[in-house]
């Protein structure tokens, strides 16, 4: 069955800094935007939250069919609380799959993060 895509954008960086302080109002986002299911999911997914830092080049990919409605986040994120002696890996790049299971709640499925080196 071939899904069709809905909407593809790229956020910016500075909109994923001004995103960060807010986790507490995330709840409230409408995950029927961009900007809401992509702010709940980095706010709220329990790896993503303990293990990224900073995100660039993030992106968000809807698609789906007869009431479904999947997502595809993909983004270079820094490392938080990377130990200095690992800093010539200071970075992954996340692929995060998942489903908007309700207008308030959006479940990640499948992540696989790839480490970025320097060497």
């Amino acid at each position: 069955m071939k899904g069709r895509l809905c909407t593809a954008s790229v956020v910016p960086v500075f909109l994923l800094a001004a995103l960060w302080p807010f986790s507490a109002s995330i709840a409230s986002e409408d995950l029927g935007t961009d900007h809401g299911l992509l702010a709940f999911v980095l706010h709220n997914d329990t790896v993503l939250v303990r293990v990224l830092g900073t995100c660039r080049d993030v992106s968000i990919v809807r698609s789906g069919g007869k009431g479904r409605v999947d997502f595809n986040v993909t983004a270079e994120c820094t490392i938080k609380d990377n130990r200095e002696e690992n800093m010539d890996c200071p970075a992954y790049k996340v692929d995060a799959s998942g489903t908007v299971d309700s207008p308030t709640q959006a479940t990640v499925r499948k992540m696989t993060l790839n480490l970025l080196c320097s060497a």
